[in-house]
């Protein structure tokens, strides 16, 4: 008994915990009455199946990072669809829905304040751009500056306009 719990202690330092729980699993079999193995085999499950829980958790973040980073947003809704059925309860998965809601929301609104500078309506795609986060994107920066640069022409053509027509 003291044999298989060293084995498998120095197995479990070596990251080789699933080889360690085997040896503790057939020293169980050779003792079963031994409550020390016992004890030890069911520490040694939880810490692998906690570890388990932790690689594919990392795994659907990542997938549903990469997949916001593409702006494949349906792919991200789906990857972590399947994570918080799997992990209901994770505040990780629950931020990272939020953040996911966030993103579509910027998303949205950022093409919205594109087809607005497009359409030559300023005044409000920079209503739009100013509540956008331009700290953290900086195309947002760029787009605002446009749209301001264009109203501003806009105006001054307004300007000149009006000048026309009293002048008549």
């Amino acid at each position: 008994v003291e044999d298989a719990l060293r084995r498998a202690a120095a197995l479990e330092q070596a990251q080789q915990g699933s080889v360690a729980l085997t040896i503790l699993e057939e020293a169980l079999q050779a003792c079963p009455a031994s409550e020390e193995l016992q004890r030890a085999a069911q520490s040694l499950r939880s810490q692998l199946r906690d570890q388990e829980r932790r690689k594919k958790l990392s795994r659907w973040v990542s997938e549903v990072r990469q997949a916001m980073a593409d702006g494949d947003c349906e792919q991200a809704e789906q990857t972590l669809g399947r994570a918080l059925d799997a992990l209901p309860q994770e505040v990780l998965l629950l931020e990272l829905r939020d953040e996911l809601e966030r993103d579509k929301k910027f998303r949205e609104e950022w093409r919205l304040a594109q087809v607005l500078v497009a359409r030559r309506q300023f005044d409000e795609a920079e209503r739009i751009l100013v509540r956008l986060d331009g700290s953290k994107h900086p195309e947002v920066q760029t787009l605002l500056k446009t749209a301001r640069e264009g109203r501003g022409a806009g105006e001054e053509q307004d300007f000149y306009r009006r000048g026309r027509e009293k002048a008549r």
